[in-house]
């Protein structure tokens, strides 16, 4: 059974301002689905009126996680509520790429290269065979050259 640690040491407590600003958010219709489950667990989590729930209970009537419960609860009481309801943005991590630098240059002097018979333009499969990585990663990594290899073709011609 999962421990419910946070309920005793993260009261949340709202104010009535805040209460009815997460109510309007679950109204809303082009809200992420995180920002309203998130929204939905410090409402029931609401200590002001004594009537806040253990994370256990909002873990299973939401269908979350009691972690995630705990996690919502400690952000509203460290952060404030807009840190508890929204994500916080992934930072870039350049060292995770894995074409960089000279496999990198291969790639871009592969696209410009004559595709093999039969295709139109390079599958990604057969660049990431031609150059010793997986093809999500060739995907990726065509998703970010896009404009560099477009600005290039332009300047070539």
């Amino acid at each position: 059974m999962p421990r419910s640690y946070s309920v005793n040491k993260y009261k949340v407590n709202l104010s009535s301002t805040e209460r009815e600003e997460l109510t309007a958010l679950i109204q809303l219709t082009e809200v992420p689905l995180g920002s309203l489950t998130h929204a939905r667990i410090l409402l029931m989590a609401d200590n002001a009126e004594g009537r806040g729930h253990t994370d256990n209970y909002i873990a299973s009537t939401l269908g979350v996680s009691a972690h995630t419960v705990g996690r919502v609860r400690k952000r509203m009481v460290n952060e404030g509520i807009s840190s508890a309801v929204n994500r916080k943005p992934q930072p870039p991590r350049p060292e995770k790429l894995k074409i960089r630098g000279e496999a990198e240059e291969r790639l871009i002097q592969l696209i410009g290269t004559q595709p093999p018979p039969g295709y139109r333009h390079w599958p990604v499969k057969m660049l990431a065979c031609e150059l010793g990585v997986g093809a999500e990663t060739v995907r990726q990594a065509l998703r970010r050259l896009s404009g560099i290899t477009t600005l290039r073709r332009r300047g070539e011609e």
